[in-house]
């Protein structure tokens, strides 16, 4: 009995809020977002949230002020808000960044939690290009129940997701997330052939290419961290040589010898 009439003081709260009515709500607060109002009261925010606590002091706003915010749409600061009066937030594909954003910026890691257990809940139902932004968003905001159900999901569609054109357009953390993953002889090959793809368009969309511009050496910085996870011995002796000695300016002399002596080594099976 307690639980449901905590429950319902909870809803007539959410009920105050969703009226917006500022007279008979008591608001004392007032955002301005996309040119439009949202009234809320500091208590419930700032009970909730340290960095409300600090924005709503008396010494950074007056009462009669409203607070002009910018970094996020209207629809996604009223759902943030939404959150903190009723304990509920409508997640989806399109607002689940903004969603994590906010929990992370206002310091309410409830809402946090809540976005890695629904993303963690329900992989397939994402298109691949939806799949490549969680894995970035989830690596940025360290969430953890995500990061571990998108590296199965992964795993299980390497070589899909390896020629979905979203994996060159992805950031680092997508590599980085490939790169834990078991492979395959096959995958291994398809995995260092997308890389260097991805490494080549990051270098034309990042610099200013002129005729003294080094490609080649852009390339290989780009990838100078992502090479050493490669474990080329396990490709065939065929693809590195039509494929990867192609690439030396890669490696040191030294180093691709080393790696042909060994690939050669354990696709004979000498020692």
């Amino acid at each position: 009995m307690d639980a449901e009439r905590f429950y319902e003081m909870q809803k007539q709260r959410f009920e105050i809020f969703k009226s917006q009515d500022f007279e008979s709500g008591f608001f004392d607060v007032t955002f301005e977002v996309e040119g439009q109002k949202i009234f809320a009261d500091k208590f419930t925010l700032t009970t909730i949230s340290a960095p409300f606590k600090t924005m709503l002091s008396e010494r950074w706003t007056k009462n009669d002020e409203a607070i002009e915010l910018q970094s996020h749409s209207y629809a996604n600061f009223y759902r943030f808000l939404t959150f903190l009066y009723s304990g509920k937030c409508d997640l989806n594909s399109r607002n689940f960044s903004a969603m994590v954003d906010l929990a992370e910026f206002y310091d309410v890691s409830a809402l946090k939690i809540l976005c890695d257990e629904r993303l963690s809940q329900s992989p397939t139902k994402y298109e691949d290009r939806s799949i490549f932004h969680f894995i970035e968003v989830s690596k940025r905001f360290s969430l953890i129940k995500s990061l571990s159900m998108l590296k199965g999901y992964v795993s299980q569609n390497f070589s899909t997701l390896l020629h979905s054109p979203y994996f060159l357009k992805s950031n680092k953390a997508v590599i980085d997330l490939f790169l834990t993953c078991e492979r395959d002889s096959l995958q291994e090959e398809l995995l260092f052939e997308s890389v260097f793809k991805w490494a080549e368009i990051q270098v034309e969309q990042n610099y200013q290419i002129d005729e003294k511009f080094d490609f080649n050496e852009a390339i290989k910085n780009e990838l100078i961290k992502i090479l050493p996870n490669i474990n080329f011995i396990q490709m065939s002796h065929e693809f590195l040589i039509q494929y990867v000695v192609k690439k030396a300016f890669l490696f040191s002399g030294d180093e691709l010898s080393v790696i042909l002596l060994q690939n050669y080594n354990e696709t004979t099976g000498k020692s």
